[in-house]
């Protein structure tokens, strides 16, 4: 049965090849995106181990939410903790770190913009010991005048040392004159991130931190007991600060870079078994055809003694050795692939960090089970045909389909219908992704089942018209439907299901929009919105607002600002708008209470958040600020729920008592 089974492989090459075809771009999906993300993470886990490599601790406040992640909440510190901690036995070297918004202006006059990832603004820190950067050309910034820019920036909108260049920032903008260009350890940019160095007193000027630090970077001397210096430093921290070492803050970040990788990942390999499932209905039919052609030759093979088993296990070890070769070429293809992806992802401005390509044995192990577990599922059915069919009918060339084997497959067909349109109902209603994405597998394959009961009567339908048109070859291509129904259904299945999956994204896309137009049209009444773009922050000059109530034919304006703070113990999105002008400029459609309570300092909330939370007009709930702590706010009114507004609005006079400057802003 070896050699059988080999013969036929050789015997079909061309058919197969759709099989093969299917699963290597299923397969190349997969395996490209592991490639990817297994680089970008390995990467990345690379770049921040050397930047923090030679930092000891970092001294920081306490994270007021967010878990101790990279993207927690924090307070500053206080620049005075700087002399106390250079001051501690056995620290080497210490120096204060400030961080904010700064986004470089270019030769055109218009803002660089990222594509997404912030425009950082930061201390430049002159102590090798401590420094992240690398200058690979002119020199660190002096004066109160000087920047420092990232190469990638540099490099891809033609500054050069000595130039002037304008930064915005929260609040008026600048001009200053690039001293020096730098990378970020070995990379010209941290992901796309553009990079403005200043010396420390001009940083925290510019980002609006007068006599604060986001953190303090420590070395130890060398030879030192590091866990007791680590303790004499505790020692000498106020309350709400803390401080841990480099390697908790390089586990923080390669953290927060995995978890967006994550989504990215996901994304993908729903597109790849997106593929594949498509692919199992192409290798059905594949396998089903060539078990057509080989009526003869499995008959022969049961009249001169093979069993049942035999047969079937012929059959599958074909499917399996297609998936097996396929899967490898897959794997290996998807290598390019993921070459291809980190090109294109760079195309779209994104710099990503230098580093060799991450194969893990993960990436092989998976891409070869799925792809040969889906050739095996996807040939099942064909090869129990096969052991179906009786010698003598066979050698005769007839075909023993019988009625009750189609009407199982309806009655199999109906359930699946059923019970996928089942869990896409309760999916769409709850919502809950994981069963909407069980319905719509299980209402494609049953529809797929269903479809050889009504291909007889359809293809009657359709071909009398081709029949007219094209006569002869017409009316045998009408009659050769009719004749084989589940053959016409097999080979319709794999076209219905790939319609069907584009005319589902192009509604849901189109839904989106839609819904996304009608959300804005019922949240505001403004003719324009002002936002910022490509710098990852949401935010904007302060004399943005202030310039577009200038502008001719302004005749209302509105600012929003967001943040985040604890409600009754959970952490919620904050929006906070100016008063003056909000009748006419936003949509607030009033349940109870009225938008006069803002102007009070009290909170409105909408209508599903004091269903769910039980709360309405004129109750108190604790909140907490990360600046300010825990207090307390009184429900103003309850609104109708506003897309631009979300859950909780306080007025900018409530929002600037409990928050840091500079917010994220919007102006319309």
């Amino acid at each position: 049965m070896r050699s059988v089974t080999i013969k036929g492989l050789l015997a079909h090459k061309l058919r197969l090849m759709l099989t093969a075809l299917a699963i290597i771009l299923g397969v190349t999906f997969i395996s490209g995106t592991y490639v990817l993300t297994d680089t970008l993470q390995s990467t990345f886990t690379a770049l921040f181990g050397n930047i923090y490599s030679k930092i000891d601790y970092q001294v920081r406040g306490v994270a007021q939410f967010g878990n101790n992640t990279a993207n927690a909440v924090r307070n500053p510190i206080p620049e005075g903790l700087l002399t106390t901690i250079r001051g501690v036995p056995g620290v080497a070297a210490a120096d204060g770190t400030v961080s904010g918004y700064a986004q470089f202006v270019g030769h055109d006059g218009k803002a660089i913009t990222t594509g997404g990832a912030p425009t950082i603004g930061i201390d430049y820190t002159g102590d090798p010991r401590l420094s992240v950067l690398h200058i690979i050309a002119g020199g660190p910034p002096v004066t109160s005048d000087d920047v420092l820019m990232d190469a990638g920036t540099a490099q891809k909108h033609n500054f050069t040392v000595g130039q002037q260049v304008r930064i915005l920032f929260a609040g008026p903008a600048r001009t200053f004159t690039i001293t020096g260009i730098a990378q970020f350890g070995t990379a010209n940019n941290l992901a796309g991130a553009t990079l403005a160095a200043f010396t420390l007193p001009t940083a925290q000027t510019v980002l609006n931190s007068p006599g604060l630090l986001d953190a303090i970077n420590v070395v130890a001397q060398s030879g030192a007991d590091k866990s007791a210096v680590q303790r004499d430093i505790s020692r000498a921290l106020p309350s709400g600060v803390e401080v841990v070492t480099g390697q908790t803050v390089v586990d923080e970040s390669t953290s927060a870079i995995n978890q967006g990788l994550s989504f990215f990942n996901t994304a993908l390999l729903i597109f790849a078994f997106i593929s594949l499932f498509v692919g199992a209905f192409t290798i059905y039919n594949t396998f089903s055809i060539i078990v057509g052609q080989r009526t003869r030759e499995l008959a022969l093979l049961r009249v001169v003694g093979a069993s049942r088993r035999q047969v079937f296990r012929s059959v599958l070890a074909e499917a399996a050795i297609v998936g097996l070769v396929s899967s490898l070429i897959g794997v290996g293809v998807g290598v390019l692939a993921a070459l291809g992806l980190k090109a294109l992802i760079s195309g779209f401005g994104i710099t990503l960090p230098g580093g060799p390509l991450t194969f893990e044995l993960r990436t092989l192990v998976v891409g070869l089970i799925v792809g040969t577990g889906v050739t095996l599922v996807a040939a099942i059915g064909p090869a129990r045909n096969a052991v179906r069919i009786p010698p003598v009918t066979a050698l005769s060339d007839r075909q023993t389909t019988g009625d009750g084997s189609l009407r199982r497959l309806v009655s199999w067909g109906a359930g699946l219908t059923v019970v996928g349109i089942g869990l896409l109902a309760v999916g769409l209603t709850q919502p809950a992704i994981q069963l909407v994405g069980a319905g719509a597998v299980c209402l494609f394959i049953g529809v797929a089942m269903l479809t050889p009961a009504i291909a007889r009567p359809v293809s009657g339908v359709i071909g009398r018209p081709l029949a007219r048109i094209f006569g002869e070859p017409g009316k045998l291509g009408r009659e050769n439907s009719m004749r084989s129904p589940r053959r016409t259904a097999q080979t319709a299945s794999a076209l219905m299901v790939g319609l069907a999956l584009v005319s589902a994204i192009a509604v849901f896309g189109a839904s989106l929009s839609k819904s996304a137009t009608s959300s804005v049209d019922q949240a505001i009444k403004a003719d324009l919105i002002l936002t910022s773009t490509g710098n990852g922050q949401s935010q904007f000059s302060t004399v943005v607002p202030v310039t577009a109530s200038k502008v001719p034919g302004v005749t209302a304006q509105t600012t929003a600002y967001f943040g985040q703070f604890e409600v009754q113990g959970g952490l919620q999105s904050l929006t906070a708008v100016t008063t003056p002008d909000l009748a006419d400029t936003l949509i607030l459609r009033m349940t109870s209470g009225s938008p006069a309570a803002l102007a009070n300092g009290e909170l409105l909330i909408d209508s599903t958040t004091a269903d769910n939370k039980h709360l309405a007009t004129g109750d108190t709930v604790p909140v907490r600020f990360a600046k300010t702590g825990a207090t307390t706010l009184r429900i103003g009114g309850v609104f109708k729920a506003n897309a631009l507004i979300g859950s909780y609005l306080v007025s900018a006079g409530v929002f600037f008592a409990h928050f840091r400057p500079p917010p994220r802003e919007r102006s319309c």
